[in-house]
């Protein structure tokens, strides 16, 4: 018998958000909360291709038009 995986379920966010309203991109409005939210809705599907993965982070700590830097 074929066997399918089942899509993750998402999960409330569980992490404290620090500054929840910083602007991540201010001409579009989304802030890191906003960010946080969508990442949560669609974690079930994006998971599959991220579960396991190297994963590099782009850190902009003064907004996107400071400095950057990978973590």
């Amino acid at each position: 018998p074929k066997t399918s995986k089942a899509a993750p379920q998402p999960q409330r966010r569980t992490v404290k958000l620090t500054h929840p309203d910083r602007l991540y991109w201010p001409d579009q409005g989304v802030t890191k909360e906003g960010l946080a939210d969508y990442y949560a809705e669609v974690w079930r599907y994006a998971s599959p291709y991220i579960v396991g993965r190297a994963l590099a982070l782009v850190r902009c700590p003064n907004g996107i038009s400071g400095e950057q830097f990978f973590q």
